[in-house]
């Protein structure tokens, strides 16, 4: 006897076979239990009256019994309500397939089922994972905005400063401190325009003291430095570039007449080579 499971449907208790006497349903259960893969009961009627624990006469009633057409199944086949067929050392299962079949359909829809769950229960998860982030994200650019709102706020009711330690003067401040030193009108907003475009610097250094760089203006040290030098560098490059470019090109000149000075002798050579050897040729 194989090891195998078999499974019971439930509405055997309401089944016809339910309605008969005990030895018959137990020998019709253990039928059920032992039989194989190709639903074959392999066994003797000693054995399987053994083996369902019923006398052997109640055993073979009962296979006379499972055998026959049965008026009152409710399956309604070719063959008539008979549950059992003999075979070479056993019985043959008739229904063993389509019982077989109906519990691995229940088992595939559940399977389905099982997926289904846990598809849409991973699809629920991240939903609430997006949508955590998508509200994190959104609740860091609102406080992102906010900040950048206030920087800006602040900015404009602060003075600027172009660097740690240094803050620019007002228009105010600055026209009251050009009054003080006498700094022409003129001078006074060539100055501020200057140093408010280049981040108050002095050259390439960060101002420190915008009341002495406004009275250095004042003597006119540092005015003319406020001046544009865009047309003097230019030119300045300009000359050099077109100084270097003259160079380059009289090297150019001179290697290439130096070559042809080369190919010029060569040919030259090869020339009087060949009249010496027709010379000789005409001698001998």
């Amino acid at each position: 006897m194989s090891d195998t499971f078999a499974k019971l449907a439930s509405k055997i208790i309401s089944s016809t076979v339910w309605q008969l006497d005990d030895h018959t349903r137990l020998v019709w259960v253990t039928m059920l239990a032992m039989k194989d893969k190709d639903h074959i009961v392999t066994a003797s009627v000693p054995g399987l009256a053994h083996f369902a624990r019923v006398p052997v006469e109640s055993c073979r009633r009962a296979l006379e019994i499972l055998s026959s057409p049965d008026k009152d199944s409710q399956t309604e086949d070719e063959n008539e309500g008979r549950r059992i067929q003999p075979v070479e050392n056993g019985w043959f299962i008739i229904n063993g397939e389509k019982y077989r079949w109906f519990g691995a359909k229940a088992e595939m829809q559940e399977a389905v089922r099982l997926r289904v769950a846990a598809h849409r229960a991973k699809l629920k998860a991240l939903h609430a994972v997006t949508c955590n982030k998508t509200l994190r994200c959104n609740d860091q650019a609102e406080a992102e905005a906010e900040a950048e709102e206030r920087k800006k706020k602040e900015g404009a009711s602060a003075p600027a400063r172009s660097q740690k330690g240094f803050v620019a003067p007002t228009d105010e401040e600055a026209a009251a401190y050009a009054t003080e030193i006498a700094l022409p009108k003129a001078k006074l907003d060539t100055f501020l325009n200057h140093y408010k475009a280049n981040g108050w610097k002095v050259g390439r250094n960060a101002m420190k003291d915008w009341k002495a760089t406004m009275r250095n203006w004042l003597n006119d040290r540092f005015a003319s430095a406020a001046k544009p030098t865009n047309d003097r560098n230019a030119h300045t490059y300009a000359a050099g570039h077109e100084a270097e470019l003259g160079k380059q090109v009289a090297e150019i000149v001179r290697r290439r007449q130096e070559e042809n000075n080369k190919r010029w002798a060569a040919q030259a050579k090869a020339r009087e080579q060949q009249a010496n050897a027709k010379r000789d040729d005409t001698q001998s």
